[in-house]
């Protein structure tokens, strides 16, 4: 800020110090510029001794020490001559050291304006000798001495300097009267090694209870001097109008002491003050009966220590009203627009704003309205709401009433609490209405006593701001016959000492503590047993005996001693609790043989005496905590120190006097803030993002993130609630993800998925770091997830909430479905234009959270239909539409589905197959038939479809029926979104990254250089940076003024393999943390004092820093800010350097191909192969089974290759012969209750291996290489004809055989080397149809064949189960009799015999068959009448059906009950069923191998 010019007006000129007391001259020099300006010069002056001072026009004044005096110079100077010097003064050792000087507390030109821009030098201060510290004194003050320039000329001698250099010194500036101050200078002490380097300001109106200067909410520390000489100028970040300023040095030069010389810049200030003493108001008074306004601005400050109280109100006769008022220490405001007759008393509020507005400090209010909006604003933070109701004006009838709601007809009553404390500058839609009052207008009406000078209580407050050292130490009077302590206190902690004191005459110690929010006295005596009086919200206590209980709005409780015991009469009552920061009143009374608490100043009657036990004052009363070096006798604290603040402390019914404690004739004291109450809001404002609620303590804030869908320190990350309902021996029973408020799912996710932890038995709920709503269905099925529901979260922790979607993972696509509150078919009639059918569509979500989704999709369509029977849809070619949809922006749209933009037509219309030509809709040829338009609109910026209106369904025989399909999308354009950087020096640069309060970032990397920065941004000092250090580390940097601070993330492998690796950075108001993959997750606690804002005003740069050192090379993906997706592949087309995209996805991802599925590379990620798996699905994993019935068959013949896709690229396989293989892999899964029965059987020359049950439930595998030699391998550890699925696996490398049969080796063997292995011609599953001389025990298992579920059927790189199912076409395979697809894990649990099919939809929101929409509505009688005749027909078919299968099965069942001799009981034990078939194994086999 410029400098006035006038700035420099006065100086004062003093001659060295002497080194004995005599007399000195002053003299007061006017700058020789301001002589010519005509203007009158005064000064104001405070002198430290008595003064005899003569203006150079003569006029003479005297000053007596400590006074002020206005002085109007008329001519050059002033001189100032003081009388001799005094005998010394107590507390100085010599006369010598008693020097004080005068001192200019302000200088200026009367009538000189300062214009916008301009700053006067309101006070400059250099004393010149240091004030001497009295023993135990705290603090110093030296009365200063001006200079006409910190750096001048005159600025060649002093400083101020205390003599004890300690962070308890301050110096203090008396600017006269209430100024607005706007920059500030500092200098060291002349010639000397003295300077501070950093320091803070306070500031007051009074010279009692001071405020302390803040920015970003956090005490700011200003830097200072780095010699004695040079000036440091400091302009504030916002201006501070007070009388008095204090800098308090916080540090200083190492090698020398404080030493200061300050200068202060601002500006005059005027305003127009009202007091109120509670009892009073104003009343505005309307120049009409009612005043009716669409706009309204009201402006004040106001100052109060009471916590409640009416600022003003206003209301109409028709239910109107506005109402302002504290509450609580919180500004309340009430407003009503509706003529409702809603009253005050029950209405309730429109905003609440503000905290702790009861401290006699200056606060600010704005209310700023326009029709219902409304712009809340107290002190620097702002509230938007709109109200409600239907009017846009407010109706006032009479008048506004401030500082009260007097009550009509009864002066000097009013309805509610009034205000007491003082009002400024109060505007009422541009009305100075305090000015009005002063000047004694007729519009105002004062009631009661208002006064316009603020009076300014002179209490002390103090704060207690260390929680293991902070106490204050008052003196009593001893030995007294009772005691009395009383005070107020305020506190956001639960817990903390109060008052400790030792009574005198062995009455024991009393004790005043805080305890969970609960007030508690307790009387501890050495030889008696304790007593207790508890206060606050819980009426009991667990640790000693329990006397009685006061709450927050309790009255009072007496205590009673007899014989050594406490007894009480007073009843216990609920309270709340203390620690809500609000000042709260505490008495200790005891007199005679009764003790009172008393808590808020509310009395009771007094219980009856009944013993006598004298109690004695103590000597010492220890406030707050104890000295380290005392006993328990002397000061007892069981629990931390008190933080909070106190004032009003009477001991003895006498106040104490806290400044003299400050200045050290009084007490003790360690840790405090005297004249000062620094609590603070740290919820306000609420940094708990989402909708979490804010608690706190003295240090620090809690944010409950219950119920938001997001966890964190703040409520930050969109988070998934897992629940696990265990048992006892920890295992998983069930698993129930919760996917936003009201929605419990079951799932079959993973624990390892989540992190699991092991808790205790019963039902637990945890929240998984890493378990995060994921932003499209893209990212969950790159997850592994398979079709369902899911919550989607389109911008991670940005401010919109998660949403419900159905996502279609299919192997081509994964579509992401949206429902709305109208899937069916609707039917419509009577509409015509005068009276339109309209519907409006809900999707559960709001608008911004459809937009997200559709915005970060690849392709978005929704399917219209309009079935119609003379009823026309577009009225093409050129009338007026009938029929519109309403789209996201709220437009008019005019074209039906399979059509375009801007383009008035159907589908047919594009398509030139309309039933009529001369119309562009099917519909609008206006036929009396039905007929239908369908198709979708794809057009994102017009989705989705919010409305369908219809106008042409009242005409006779007029009728028409629609359907809006479900929102659908596939394609996630930012998860693949991938660079590359090829070179050190390039980058990507975006827009400035904001976060000051909360950030997240994320993405994918892949590298293989040794280190490189992924991205940075710069401020003026704060930074936030992310690089790879080292091959194996990931560090965090960030700076938010407070000094750097690092995590660093060490990986047991190197990070630069090539490979994708998943990095999460995040920073709150709490902490800052770093994840990289799976690896534990790194955090660091942060600072809550000093600087929480990052503020960054560079652009960010992504690959690398702007200097072009330090660059990335590699690829990174998907990188997300705080929610918001950057498109890294659109930035790179136009930067050197950089390519979009990045190839290589499968050599990350290629293992989530199973069962044998090939990873496929793709631009945007990439496909799972599944064409040689006997699997399919996204990812290979999806089993293909199909349930057989007795005489089913499946040829498979192998022959030349063949496509088995209709793609004949190379990377198709095709299924065709191999000559003499040297490997045979066989894999498959079966269900079934049958035994004998064959499930597999392969062909050769003269060879051939069989796979069958034999007739006790035992696995047989018969490899005939020869006719002479068969082998014969059985497994028989069990029944498994046990309607459970099992796995066979059967291998062949070279002559090595092995079987595993449910995932365990049963059986090894090692073929002789004479032995052959022939070309396979043909592989059979179920019963063998072809005449190919089949052995006796073959032919008896395939008698039925196989009767069971035979899954994911597999011969080396052939499937031939999914080749009969998928590909029956062009496959060489061959199906004789039933082929059901069916799932086999459904099949165990149903009679297999039945085969039961079992058909799923893979998208529940799918396209449905509706050519015949209105069934009822279309058909004709005679149809009808069709209809029932066909219904009759079926049930009598279904009738002899099921007589036909009750015989059947009838007879199947005596069947199998002839051939169960050879069958096992459930109950034998495997011994016994061993014996048997080692005994009767010949007979079945010819040669056999047993496991």
């Amino acid at each position: 800020m410029k400098a006035n010019p006038h700035s420099s007006l006065l100086t004062f000129k003093q001659r060295p110090p002497m080194t004995s007391c005599l007399a000195q001259t002053c003299q007061v020099q006017v700058m020789p510029s301001l002589l010519s300006s005509g203007c009158r010069i005064w000064a104001k002056l405070r002198l430290g001794f008595p003064t005899e001072c003569t203006c150079a026009a003569g006029k003479r004044a005297h000053l007596e020490k400590g006074d002020t005096e206005d002085v109007a110079l008329e001519g050059l100077s002033l001189a100032c001559t003081p009388q001799p010097c005094l005998p010394s003064q107590p507390g100085f050792s010599s006369p010598a050291q008693s020097r004080f000087f005068p001192t200019l507390l302000l200088a200026g030109c009367l009538g000189h304006r300062i214009t916008e821009g301009e700053s006067e030098a309101l006070g400059r201060i250099q004393p010149l000798l240091p004030w001497p510290s009295r023993p135990g004194r705290r603090k110093a003050e030296m009365p200063p001495k001006v200079e006409e320039e910190l750096h001048g000329p005159w600025g060649r001698t002093g400083g101020w300097s205390p003599a004890d250099s300690n962070t308890q010194q301050w110096l203090q500036m008396d600017l006269g009267s209430r100024v607005e101050i706007t920059a500030v200078a500092t200098q060291g002490r002349y010639g000397s090694s003295d300077w501070v380097t950093s320091y803070s300001l306070m500031f007051s109106d009074t010279g009692r209870n001071w405020k302390q200067y803040k920015q970003e909410d956090s005490v700011r520390t200003f830097s200072g001097n780095m010699n004695a000489d040079s000036v440091v100028r400091h302009k504030l970040l916002h201006s501070v109008r007070a009388r008095f300023v204090r800098f308090v040095p916080l540090a200083w030069n190492p090698s020398g002491k404080i030493g200061l010389r300050v200068e202060v810049y601002g500006c005059s200030y005027k305003s127009d003050i009202a007091d109120f003493d509670g009892r009073s108001s104003l009343l505005y008074r309307f120049n009409q009966k009612l005043m009716s306004t669409l706009k309204d601005v009201i402006s004040l400050k106001f100052k109060s220590m009471q916590a409640d109280g009416v600022l003003f109100h206003g209301e109409g006769q028709r239910g109107d009203h506005i109402t302002l008022e504290l509450q609580k220490g919180r500004l309340t405001l009430y407003l009503n627009l509706d003529d409702s007759k809603a009253r005050l008393s029950s209405s309730p509020p429109s905003a609440t704003l503000g905290s702790l507005l009861d401290d006699q400090h200056w606060h600010s209010v704005l209310i700023e309205r326009v029709g219902k909006q409304v712009n809340f604003t107290v002190d620097k933070h702002t509230q938007h709401f709109r109200t409600k109701g239907e009017a846009d004006a407010l109706d006032i009838d009479y008048e506004l009433s401030f500082g009260g709601i007097p009550v009509p007809g009864k002066p000097g009553t009013f309805l509610k609490k009034n205000f007491h404390g003082c009002m400024e500058n109060l505007y009422y839609n541009g009305v100075n209405v305090i000015d009005l009052a002063k000047r004694r207008k007729h519009q105002i009406y004062t009631v009661g006593n208002v006064t316009f000078s603020c009076s300014e209580p002179q209490i002390v407050p103090i704060t207690f701001v260390n929680s293991s050292s902070s106490y204050l130490l008052l003196p009593g009077t001893p030995q007294i016959d009772g005691l009395s302590v009383s005070f107020q206190f305020r506190t956001w902690n639960k817990d903390g000492l109060l008052l400790s004191t030792e009574l005198s005459e062995g009455s024991g110690t009393l004790l005043l503590s805080l305890e969970g929010g609960i007030l508690r006295l307790v009387i501890q005596k050495t030889t008696e047993r304790t007593a207790e009086i508890l206060t606050g919200s819980d009426g009991g206590t667990a640790h000693r005996q329990p006397i009685g209980t006061v709450g927050k709005d309790y009255t009072q409780c007496c205590l009673l001693y007899a014989d050594g015991h406490a007894l009480t009469r007073c009843a216990q009552k609920r309270g709340s609790s203390l620690d809500d920061g609000l000042w709260h009143s505490v008495s200790v009374n005891a007199r005679r043989s009764r003790i009172a608490l008393t808590l808020d100043n509310d009395a009771a009657s007094p219980a009856q005496d009944l013993t006598r036990v004298q109690i004695y004052s103590g000597s010492d009363y220890y406030f707050g905590g104890c000295p380290d070096n005392l006993t328990e006798s002397q000061c007892l604290n069981p629990i931390k120190a008190f933080q909070g603040c106190m004032r009003l402390i009477f001991i003895d019914n006498q106040p104490k006097d806290l400044i003299s404690v400050q200045q050290g004739s009084l007490g003790n004291f360690s840790d405090l803030h005297i004249d000062l109450c620094s609590i603070k809001d740290r919820c306000l404002p609420n940094y708990c993002e989402h909708g979490g609620s804010c608690s706190q303590s003295w240090m620090t804030f809690y944010c409950n993130c219950s119920d938001t869908g997001y966890t964190g320190a703040t409520c930050h990350n969109s988070t998934v609630h897992i629940c696990a309902n265990w048992y006892k021996s920890h295992s998983v029973e069930s698993w129930y993800v919760y996917r936003g408020p009201s929605h419990w799912t079951t799932s079959s996710f993973a624990s390892s998925e989540y992190h699991c932890c092991k808790c205790s038995s019963g039902f637990t709920i945890r929240s998984f770091q890493g378990a995060i709503y994921e932003q499209s269905c893209e990212v969950y099925r790159h997850q592994g997830n398979t079709a369902g529901f899911f919550y989607v979260d389109s911008d991670g922790s940005g401010p919109l909430g998660p949403l419900r979607v159905y996502c279609n993972i299919t192997e081509d696509k994964t579509w992401m479905s949206v429902e709305h509150n109208n899937t069916g078919l609707i039917r419509v009639q009577g509409a015509d234009p005068q009276k339109p059918y309209g519907m409006t569509l809900d999707y559960g979500s709001s608008m911004e959270q459809l937009e997200a989704l559709i915005d970060g999709s690849e392709h978005c369509e929704q399917e219209v239909a309009y079935h119609c029977k003379r009823s026309r849809l577009l009225n093409t070619p050129d009338g007026a539409p009938f029929t519109w949809w309403i789209g996201r922006s709220n437009e008019k749209h005019l074209y039906w589905g399979g059509s375009l933009p801007g383009v008035r037509q159907c589908a047919c219309g594009l398509e030139e197959s309309c039933l009529d030509i001369r119309h562009f809709c099917n519909c609008d040829a206006d036929k009396d038939e039905w007929t239908n338009d369908t198709g979708f609109l794809s057009f994102k910026d017009h989705l989705p479809v919010t409305q369908i209106v219809i106008t042409d369904t009242n005409r006779s025989n007029s009728e028409a029926a629609w359907r809006i399909g479900p929102l659908r999308c596939y394609g996630d354009r930012h998860f693949w979104n991938a660079v590359s950087f090829y070179t050190e020096v390039s980058y990507l640069h975006f827009p400035t990254f904001h976060a000051e309060f909360s950030a997240d970032i994320s993405f994918f990397f892949k590298t293989t250089a040794l280190s490189g920065v992924f991205l940075e941004n710069l401020g003026i000092k704060d930074f936030i940076r992310l690089e790879i250090s080292s091959p194996s580390e990931v560090m965090f940097a960030i700076d938010v003024g407070n000094g750097p601070a690092e995590l660093v993330v060490h990986s047991p492998s190197p990070l630069n393999d090539d490979q994708w690796h998943y990095v999460r950075a995040e920073r709150s108001l709490k902490e800052i943390s770093l994840q990289v993959d799976g690896l534990p997750r790194s955090t660091k606690g942060t600072s809550e004092e000093g600087h929480f804002r990052l503020q960054l005003n560079s652009q960010l740069f992504v690959g690398g820093i702007s200097s072009r050192q330090k660059g990335f090379l590699g690829c990174i993906r998907s990188l997300l800010l705080n929610g918001q997706k950057m498109d890294l592949e659109e930035r790179a087309k136009v930067t050197s350097g950089v390519r979009p995209g990045c190839p290589g996805h499968c050599s990350s991802y290629g293992s989530n191909c199973h069962n044998g599925g090939k990873c496929v590379e793709k631009h945007s990620g990439y496909s799972c192969d599944c064409t040689h798996s006997p699997y399919e699905g996204p990812f290979c994993q999806k089993e293909v089974s199909a349930v057989f019935e007795a005489g089913t068959s499946v040829l498979y013949t192998f022959q030349e290759p063949y496509p088995v896709t209709k793609n004949t690229s190379p990377s198709s396989s095709a299924i065709y012969t191999e000559a003499a293989p040297s490997k045979d892999n066989i894999a498959l899964s079966f269900v079934t209750a049958q035994a004998p029965s064959l499930l597999l059987f392969i062909n050769s020359s003269q060879d051939f291996l069989a796979v069958l049950l034999c007739r006790n439930g035992s696995l047989q595998v018969r490899y005939q290489l020869s006719k002479e030699e068969t082998h014969v391998f059985t497994i028989d550890v069990e029944n498994f004809a046990n309607r459970k699925m099992h796995h066979l696996q059967i291998n062949r490398e070279g002559r090595e055989f092995t079987i595993q049969m449910d995932q365990q080796l049963r059986l090894s063997y090692n073929f002789s080397p004479e032995v052959e292995f022939r070309t396979i011609r043909s592989l059979i599953l179920g019963k063998v149809t072809e005449d190919i001389g089949l052995d006796s025990e073959i032919a008896k298992a395939n008698t039925v064949g196989f009767v069971g579920c035979l899954s994911s059927v597999q011969y080396n790189h052939i499937a031939p189960l999914k080749a009969a199912l998928r590909h029956a076409n062009i496959a060489p395979v061959t199906v004789h009799g039933t082929l059901q697809e069916s799932s086999c894990d459904v099949v165990v649990d149903s009679d297999v015999d039945a085969g039961t099919t079992v058909h799923s939809s893979s998208d529940p929101f799918g396209k449905r068959d509706e050519r015949e929409p209105l069934t009822n509505a279309v058909r004709s009688d005679s149809a009808v009448i069709g209809g029932v005749i066909a219904v009759v027909i079926f049930i009598t078919f279904c009738v002899v059906g099921v007589m036909i299968r009750f015989l059947y099965q009838h007879k199947q069942s005596h069947r199998t009950n002839q051939m169960k001799e050879k069958e096992y009981p459930e109950n034998l034990g495997s011994s016994f069923r061993n014996d048997i078939d080692l005994q009767n194994t010949v007979s079945e086999c010819k040669r056999e191998y047993f496991i």
